[in-house]
């Protein structure tokens, strides 16, 4: 989850910005009625409060080179930027952009991150500095895809596993 904060002042009087960035989320949400019977109580309640972009599409069809193309607004043909495990660091192309949340930085917003924004660990994308430098604070807990406690894993091993579990909540990671 991404926060966008203005500094509250006579120069800035911008609209707070909440993104909430979710990879794998089907349309499943009740405020675009695609699925009857789909109730998203507060997915809708936050829609109604937003502006809902209801046409969504992808820069590529997996999370590393979309959130990518999220961050620096460069197709993943123009950083070469296409498998999911290719740091943005990587990509002098990527490296060289203006992220979104430095831009909004360098607007007087306070910029706030937490959750699987990145994978394994925040550094693990950009080095400290660049990371100070896009955002005014970021919270633990950063995903590697695995739950926490045991072995266990969902079906069908590995980090793009899917489907039911037995494991608690409080044992995966995300």
């Amino acid at each position: 989850i991404v926060l966008a904060r203005p500094l509250f002042s006579v120069e800035n009087t911008g609209p707070n910005v909440l993104m909430i960035a979710i990879d794998d989320l089907n349309d499943y949400v009740s405020i675009l009625q695609n699925h009857p019977g789909i109730k998203t109580p507060n997915f809708d309640r936050l829609a109604k409060k937003s502006l809902n972009f209801t046409r969504a599409y992808c820069a590529a069809p997996i999370c590393n080179p979309s959130r990518v193309a999220i961050d620096t607004g460069l197709a993943p043909h123009q950083t070469g930027i296409y498998e999911l495990g290719e740091r943005m660091i990587r990509s002098e192309i990527a490296a060289a952009a203006v992220t979104l949340p430095e831009q909004f930085r360098r607007h007087g917003y306070h910029t706030y991150m937490s959750g699987k924004y990145y994978h394994n660990s925040e550094d693990h994308w950009w080095p400290k500095g660049r990371l100070d430098a896009m955002w005014n604070q970021r919270k633990a807990p950063f995903s590697d895809h695995s739950p926490k406690d045991g072995p266990n894993r969902i079906i069908g091993g590995g980090i793009l596993s899917i489907g039911p579990t037995s494991l608690t909540d409080e044992q995966m990671p995300d």
